[in-house]
């Protein structure tokens, strides 16, 4: 690798868990990739930075997703056991693509390759509903580096989708162990005292989430926004629901919330309502779409409407 362009990437990677990095991530690794085009690993990581950014507005997802695969088949066409370009493609295939079949064979590839992608078909096994297999994998992951707070709070996501949210807290606990300012843990931890019952231990969370200072990712502050006006809902507030209501619609345009507000009319008993907003998400390729299968769409699921099942079979996944 040309030493210019080595010295970008390195410098991607530095800056990579700083909030608000993404764009500066993405214009280094371009600019290695204009200095040594012929290296494999360079678009493997370009491949990589295009697809951090899945949330936000669906019009630039579509366009970074697209370059996201199109980096990720360049890394594969020069370096056929280029690990991480066959690892990236699957999870472009898995989240946004929902090619299940194909994800699967590029994500297996992967971890044959190398050590480091073990566990890697986790999320792709949550999609299809294969629960047993995804938390298998999940804990594969977290053999392999115990004390990333990121596997661990992906653990505790698995259960949560898989509807044991008792089992997801001391994971997701876990990871705040190990890193403390790490919001998504618990925003996801407000989930499952959710899941639970426990509003008022979930209002306790999400608020001092709320009261923060540290910056956070899109889809953190809109998960954040729905959780709330969810708690302050089964708790008869309805009122302050309404505001936290309010607001996933007035950040829409920018953030694509289009899924949050079709669960939001679904625990209010809207279903029309929220299948209208549900083929906006599926419209626009909503990053959750590909978790249908899971505990994120348990307030859908309740409406007992058939129009579930279609979107299930619109995205090829086994009908409940």
């Amino acid at each position: 690798m040309n030493m210019e362009a080595y010295n970008l990437i390195l410098e991607a990677n530095y800056i990579a868990q700083q909030p608000g990095s993404l764009d500066k991530r993405i214009a280094l690794v371009e600019r290695a990739s204009a200095l040594d085009s012929s290296d494999a690993r360079i678009w493997a990581e370009l491949a990589t930075v295009y697809h951090w950014w899945w949330g936000g507005n669906h019009v630039l997802r579509s366009e970074r997703m697209e370059k996201a695969r199109k980096a990720a088949e360049k890394a594969i066409a020069l370096d056929r056991n280029n690990a991480m370009g066959h690892w990236v493609l699957g999870k472009i295939l898995w989240s946004y693509y929902w090619d299940w079949k194909n994800a699967e064979k590029e994500l297996m590839l992967a971890e044959e390759l190398s050590p480091e992608f073990t566990g890697a078909r986790a999320e792709l096994y949550q999609s299809l509903g294969r629960w047993e297999e995804a938390i298998a994998a999940g804990k594969q992951k977290i053999d392999v580096d115990p004390i990333d707070p990121r596997l661990w709070r992906l653990l505790g996501f698995i259960y949560l989708n898989a509807g044991d949210p008792a089992k997801a807290i001391p994971i997701l606990e876990r990871a705040l162990e190990l890193n403390p300012n790490y919001d998504t843990p618990l925003i996801e931890l407000g989930w499952a005292y959710c899941e639970l019952g426990k509003f008022d231990q979930a209002l306790e969370v999400l608020i001092h989430v709320q009261d923060r200072d540290n910056a956070r990712l899109q889809d953190d502050n809109t998960r954040l926004q729905d959780l709330l006006g969810r708690s302050y809902y089964a708790l008869g507030n309805i009122s302050e629901s309404d505001l936290y209501f309010q607001k996933l619609f007035e950040n829409d345009p920018e953030v694509d919330n289009s899924i949050l507000i079709a669960r939001a009319y679904a625990r209010r008993g809207e279903a029309d309502k929220c299948f209208e907003w549900l083929q906006k998400a599926y419209d626009r390729k909503h990053p959750i779409m590909c978790l249908m299968k899971g505990e994120a769409f348990a307030e859908i699921k309740k409406l007992g409407d058939p129009r579930y099942n279609k979107f299930l079979a619109k995205m090829n996944l086994p009908v409940e």
